[in-house]
């Protein structure tokens, strides 16, 4: 009979400890397990294109004493002893005042991890001290993993389990495709310029250092509340030397981009006529050069920023769904 309970408790164990917990499920979700076995909450993973969002969440009578979270692209760069255990202590991302609350979010950069929409395997190592709090009551306290693969086979129940960047390309998801026209926001609309006709809209900047303005798309007339904001570009004029950032915010994609630099007023607002007219060889979520030219005096440059912004015709705003 002992032997049998005991090979019984070793297959449950078994069990727990099996790769049935090391994916996350749908919603990119995995239980968070207090003590092993009982569950406190989840731990939920989301990404843009730039960054990973990890959301400890607790539920019933559980609160948080403190969390430590690892992630990265290879587990062999997290901390550990020679054993193979994980050492929280020297974990990235950590929040050690927590007491009594119930939810704990970490943004994490791509870059900060050797991440990236074309290396998306990422792996995560979520540890928690909870509390099972009554009442006021202090019942238990436990350390809890997110579930799923052992670390080591013996000793430690340290788990971590294994999450694939969602990084699909608008379109990709059996939707209809749907792209609009997009400018980047300026201190000036382009139907006041002499020469442009009253039904252009968009807008132009006039910069000088460093400045970043929001990118909207569908703004027809320029009323930003008929559109969407879609993303974001950052100028940087400093001595001679201009370089643009471009970056959309997820799930916007561009597919064209334009973009015009001039000492006076635009001479042109037909974007195949600007001063740099950009091949992005299909959908892309960001465009950045560091020396886009070499200007010299004045200090001032006129920019327009141009883009064919693209999404699944689900994902843009509902009040553009009808438009």
């Amino acid at each position: 009979m002992k032997r049998f309970f005991t090979f019984f408790g070793f297959a449950l164990f078994s069990l727990f400890s099996s790769n049935v917990f090391s994916q996350v499920d749908s919603n990119g979700c995995v239980d968070l397990m207090a003590g092993q076995f009982d569950k406190a909450g989840t731990v939920c993973i989301t990404n843009d294109f730039t960054n990973l969002t990890v959301t400890y969440q607790l539920e019933g009578n559980w609160q948080f004493g403190e969390v430590h979270l690892w992630a990265g692209t290879n587990t062999s760069d997290m901390p550990q002893n020679r054993n193979g255990s994980p050492k929280i202590g020297q974990f990235p991302y950590v929040d050690s005042n927590l007491d009594g609350q119930t939810s704990k979010t970490f943004v994490i950069p791509f870059a900060s991890i050797g991440a990236s929409c074309t290396n998306s395997n990422v792996y995560a190592a979520a540890h928690a001290v909870v509390y099972e709090v009554i009442d006021g009551v202090v019942l238990r306290g436990e350390t809890a993993w997110a579930a799923g693969e052992r670390f080591r086979e013996r000793g430690s129940w340290a788990t971590y389990f294994h999450y694939e960047l969602d990084c699909n390309d608008p379109g990709t998801g059996g939707g209809d495709l749907r792209c609009e026209t997009a400018f980047a926001f300026g201190e000036h609309t382009l139907n006041s310029l002499p020469e442009v006709l009253a039904n252009r809209w968009g807008w132009y900047a006039t910069i000088t250092g460093t400045a970043t303005y929001d990118i909207w798309a569908g703004a027809g007339q320029n009323d930003t509340l008929k559109g969407a904001k879609v993303g974001q570009v950052t100028y940087d004029y400093v001595g001679t030397s201009l370089s643009v950032n471009v970056q959309m915010f997820f799930p916007y994609q561009m597919k064209e981009l334009h973009i015009n630099a001039s000492y006076g007023l635009p001479t042109t607002v037909a974007p195949g006529q600007y001063t740099y007219v950009l091949e992005l060889g299909g959908l892309v979520p960001d465009y950045m050069n560091d020396l886009m030219g070499s200007y010299s005096a004045p200090a001032e440059l006129n920019m327009i920023t141009h883009a064919n912004v693209c999404a699944e015709a689900y994902q843009w705003p509902s009040h553009m769904q009808d438009n």
